[in-house]
């Protein structure tokens, strides 16, 4: 009994020494480095005209080479107010860029006499130098690796980022409709919900809806009255 009881205390020794309660050392919370890059670019139109030369979209795209077009890259495209081929020549330089995934607004702006100007802009997270700490083990023969708390989350954070400049100016609620969401709601609480749609091509697909039996007459969900002829 008692060799039972030396054996038991023995283990718990040895498991509550199996791992050092040393923890990490503390660091400071860091933010998340948000770099923000900007480039203009003057494109030249011939006078009265809205179609952009093959010499200029030659520049606009070497540029686009050189920024990376489609990494966090995003344009402003500026014409003078006034100008009657402002919004035909924004056009033809949006479908360029549009053309390479990248997102693009207009405003207005003084610019010399059949010129337009392509604000770049680009902003993307650094990511955070992370210190390790080292847990020694006194029952095996290695060393466990903690890195700094925080650090790595917030490297997770800033890698799940759709657009990181929402960091630095995020956006504000757009307008939205209402109207599909009071229906949802107003169709649940009167036993009226739609049924899934059929998947067939999933592992676990759900089965082809049944109609509702409280459905009206001619309603999506419902069936026509009388049968088929």
């Amino acid at each position: 009994m008692r060799a039972r009881f030396l054996l038991a205390t023995m283990t718990m020794l040895l498991g509550a020494c199996a791992v050092r309660a040393s923890a990490p050392s503390a660091e400071a919370v860091q933010a998340i480095d948000v770099r923000h890059s900007h480039r203009d670019l003057d494109l030249a139109f011939p006078a009265g005209s809205a179609t952009l030369p093959g010499s200029e979209a030659a520049r606009l795209r070497a540029l686009l080479g050189e920024s990376g077009a489609g990494e966090g890259l995003r344009a402003v495209i500026a014409a003078p107010p006034g100008n009657p081929l402002s919004a035909r020549r924004i056009a033809a330089v949006s479908r360029v860029l549009e053309a390479q995934g990248i997102p693009t607004s207009e405003t207005s702006l003084t610019t010399p006499e059949n010129q337009i100007r392509v604000m770049f802009d680009r902003y993307a997270t650094v990511p955070l130098s992370c210190a390790e700490d080292g847990l020694p083990s006194v029952a095996a023969d290695y060393s466990l690796k903690v890195r700094a708390q925080g650090c790595t989350t917030a490297n997770n954070l800033a890698a799940m980022l759709a657009d990181p400049a929402d960091l630095v100016a995020p956006r504000g609620q757009r307008a939205f409709d209402a109207v599909p969401a009071a229906a949802a709601v107003n169709r649940y609480r009167n036993d009226r919900t739609i049924p899934l749609m059929d998947t067939p091509d999933l592992p676990i697909h759900s089965q082809q809806g049944v109609p509702q039996q409280n459905a009206p007459t001619g309603s999506p969900s419902g069936t026509a009255a009388g049968g088929g002829s």
